[in-house]
């Protein structure tokens, strides 16, 4: 049987100062502007109990289309929380993202952002904690 540890550096934890959000967001933007040579990452991921494939790909719109939309599209359909339908619709919208949406280099990003995914350090710096790449 494997032995697995996790390891985590104790970052302290204060109230945010009045510059925090400027450095959040200077950090994100730093982040969202590291080019990748390709989307998707090495290992899936999660969002809730919900898998997130992420297998490599060249084509952005692809990966958004397959990887995002229909898979949870198709997810919803076999648990009976979306019809048929709304599947075929959704399907229709992913087949077009290339015309709708302009191409777009790959970058890592932060994939689940929100206020409980951000950490006050002890040294004034924001963090962000359960991260979610793509």
């Amino acid at each position: 049987m494997a032995v697995h540890y996790l390891i985590l550096e104790d970052l302290g934890c204060v109230s945010p100062g009045t510059d925090y959000w400027r450095l959040l967001d200077a950090g994100l933007a730093a982040l969202h502007g590291e080019p990748e040579e390709a989307f998707g990452f090495t290992e899936d991921n999660y969002c809730g109990a919900t898998t997130h494939s992420v297998p490599i790909t060249r084509d952005g719109h692809q990966f958004f289309a397959e990887q995002r939309i229909m898979a949870l599209a198709m997810q919803c359909l076999d648990e009976g929380k979306m019809p048929k339908e709304s599947v075929r619709q959704l399907r229709q919208i992913s087949d077009r993202l290339d015309i709708w949406i302009p191409d777009f280099a790959p970058v890592i990003i932060q994939g689940d952002l929100w206020i409980g995914n951000t950490h006050f350090c002890a040294d004034g710096q924001p963090a962000l904690i359960d991260p979610a790449v793509y």
